[in-house]
C-alpha cells in the first residue's frame, strides 16, 4: 500500500464497463456516490479484490422504477442476459449475468445520513471518504460483521491514525444509534471467528489483525470498568 496507485485501479472488466456507463448517467451521477468495499479498495486502500458496485443517495428515497428501467436498458449495450432485481433492508440489488457467464452485483441504497467528510470526485462520480467508510465500517462490525470488514477496518486504521472514541460517537452521530462500549469490545473480540475473507492483495497475517483488534477493545477497558 506503499506504492502510489491510480485511482480507480483495480477494478474488474465488468465494474468498468459499467461506471463507464454511470458516467454518461447525468441522473446516476447527480443522485448517487460510490461507496463500500470497492471505493475503499479501488481509490484508497488497493489492499483487497471487491467485485460488487455500493451506490448510495442521501437525497432521496431511491427510485426503484427509474432504476429498473434504465438497467434494463443496458442488458444489449454490456451483453447482459439475466437481471434479477430484489430489495432487501431498502437496499436495491441488482445481480446481472453476462453472455459468457461473468456475473456483477450492483446495490443503489437511500443513507439519508449526511456525510461527514467530502470525498473525491473522480470523472464526475462522487467517491465515498475514507473516513466515513471508516465509520461505516466500524458501525457494521459493532453490529452485524461480516470478514471483510474487519479486514478493511484494519488497514484503514493502520494507515490513518482515527481514534476509536472519535469512531464511537461519529458512528453514533451517522447512524442514529450509540453501540454500548462493552458491545464494541465484545464485536473487535470476534475478528478470529470469520472466515470469509476476500483475496488480500498485500501483506497480510490474520494473526497480526487478530491481535490488533484484541488490542484496540482492551484498550476500551477504562471506559467499561469507570
Amino acid at each position: 500500500m506503499g506504492q502510489k496507485v491510480a485511482q480507480g485501479e483495480g477494478l474488474t472488466h465488468r465494474q468498468e464497463e459499467f461506471l463507464a456507463v454511470v458516467l454518461q448517467t447525468p441522473y446516476i451521477l447527480k443522485k448517487f456516490y460510490l461507496s463500500g468495499g470497492t471505493a475503499l479498495s479501488c481509490w484508497y486502500l488497493h489492499h483487497r479484490d471487491s467485485f460488487d458496485l455500493d451506490f448510495f443517495s442521501e437525497q432521496e428515497e431511491v427510485n426503484s422504477a427509474y432504476l429498473i428501467k434504465w438497467i434494463a436498458s443496458l442488458k444489449d449495450k454490456l451483453g447482459v442476459v439475466d437481471i434479477i432485481h430484489e430489495v432487501q433492508f431498502g437496499f436495491n440489488f441488482f445481480n446481472l449475468t453476462y453472455s459468457n457467464g461473468d456475473k456483477l452485483k450492483v446495490d443503489f441504497s437511500y443513507f439519508p445520513s449526511e456525510r461527514i467528510e467530502k470525498g473525491i470526485v473522480w470523472k464526475g462520480l462522487e467517491i465515498d471518504s475514507l473516513y466515513d467508510i471508516a465509520v461505516n465500517k466500524f458501525h457494521t462490525i459493532a453490529t452485524s460483521p461480516r470478514g471483510r470488514d474487519y479486514v478493511d477496518l484494519y488497514f484503514i486504521l493502520k494507515q490513518e491514525d482515527y481514534p476509536i472514541e472519535q469512531l464511537i460517537n461519529d458512528a453514533a452521530i451517522k447512524h442514529g444509534v450509540r453501540q454500548g462500549t462493552m458491545q464494541v469490545a465484545k464485536q473487535l473480540l470476534k475478528s478470529s471467528e470469520f472466515t470469509d475473507i476476500s483475496k488480500i492483495l498485500v501483506p497480510f497475517n490474520k494473526d497480526e489483525m487478530n491481535k490488533f483488534f484484541s488490542d484496540l477493545a482492551k484498550s476500551l477497558e477504562v471506559d467499561i470498568f469507570k
